[in-house]
């Protein structure tokens, strides 16, 4: 049987494994979800939008000027209106950082001196990420970021003393030990984070992959009793062959597998069980990817601006009404759209802006 919905879905803020691009602190994915016979109708709304000559609705070049913005946020709108459902993922690449210091050196499965922290563990594990992203210089981030690039044993070894010794000037003293407790077998740990299939590493460490399977356990979850989805995203040949890998890794269909429910009241689905195929399509010949990049570009570019110390503009306000608000409803037990993997400050700070920039209108 044909899916009976599509998701078109596109990125924006990739820069692989370079957590620490400061042009781009944010990652997104996105994409809109939509009924299979609705399809033809939001391609031609998107289509409404083109302008004689152009090619293609690109977002780096259309939201550069307020005029463009204003642009985005009518053509987001009229997607809306044709019935597709706009789902995202931002991840902070700061907080990510930190995040994969927790992941990589206090898993108890190599490190005897974490039993304390399950990885089930989910507030815990991300109070210890916020901790960290507050109580670590620049420095011990820039340098675990630049030595997971390519993770060797000096490398891991030289990370986790100067993350202990941080800890320990922070009178964190049971952290600090056990990070240091991670260095009892770091030639298994290192082989355990080099994902180098095939000399894939950067592209496996990157944020691309688990953005996306976040955002597509969120469309499975919606699918649930309305049948099968496709999921349609942009051409990458650099992510091509590993996004494959691991949405092939994920794809169980039918699958009676329990989802899971975090300790944060997130729902976690572990196996896609609503998931038809995965095509890759160049933007220049699917419209509908050109909204999705519209859509992952508008939410980058808001998240950066807001979480600035300025005001938004009355155009990047607009822009952030259309989506930010989802992120206020993640976990509270209905339907979940978006996701947002920062500090709680962060988060807060984008909400805020958006709807102190909607009050001022």
């Amino acid at each position: 049987m044909p899916p009976a919905a599509f998701l078109f879905v596109d990125e924006s803020g990739n820069s692989g494994v370079n957590y620490l691009d400061a042009a781009q602190p944010f990652y997104v994915s996105a994409g809109f979800l939509i009924q299979a016979s609705r399809v033809p109708e939001m391609r031609r709304a998107i289509q409404a939008f083109l302008r004689p000559g152009e090619v293609e609705l690109k977002a780096e070049r259309i939201l550069r000027r307020p005029a463009g913005q204003r642009r985005a946020v009518d053509i987001i709108k009229a997607v809306g209106k044709a019935g597709a459902v706009p789902l995202f993922i931002v991840m902070d690449k700061w907080f990510s950082v930190a995040g994969k210091l927790v992941d990589v050196f206090l898993d108890p499965e190599h490190n005897p001196g974490a039993a304390w922290l399950p990885t089930s563990a989910v507030k815990r594990r991300t109070g210890l990420v916020e901790l960290l992203s507050d109580v670590l210089s620049e420095s011990a981030l820039r340098d675990f970021a630049a030595c997971y690039h390519t993770p060797d044993v000096t490398g891991f070894q030289n990370t986790v003393e100067h993350v202990a010794q941080e800890l320990l000037n922070a009178s964190l003293w049971m952290l600090a030990h056990t990070f240091l407790a991670a260095t009892t077998d770091l030639p298994n740990l290192v082989e355990q984070e080099t994902y180098d299939r095939d000399g894939t590493h950067a592209q496996w460490a990157s944020l691309n992959v688990p953005a996306l399977g976040h955002l597509l356990r969120r469309a499975d979850v919606l699918m649930d009793s309305k049948g099968t989805y496709s999921v349609v995203h942009d051409e990458t040949s650099q992510f091509r062959p590993v996004i494959e890998h691991a949405v092939a890794a994920m794809r169980r269909p039918g699958t009676p597998a329990p989802d899971l429910f975090l300790e944060d009241g997130l729902r976690h689905r572990q196996l896609l069980r609503n998931l038809e195929c995965l095509t890759f399509v160049r933007s220049n010949d699917e419209v509908c990817l050109q909204a999705a990049d519209l859509l992952a570009g508008s939410i980058a570019r808001v998240a950066r601006n807001a979480s600035g110390g300025d005001p938004l503009t009355e155009e990047m306000a607009a822009l952030g009404a259309l989506t930010v608000p989802a992120l206020l409803v993640a976990g509270d037990g209905g339907p979940d759209f978006a996701g947002m993997y920062a500090r709680e400050e962060t988060m807060a700070r984008v909400i805020a802006r958006v709807i102190e920039g909607r009050r001022g209108r």
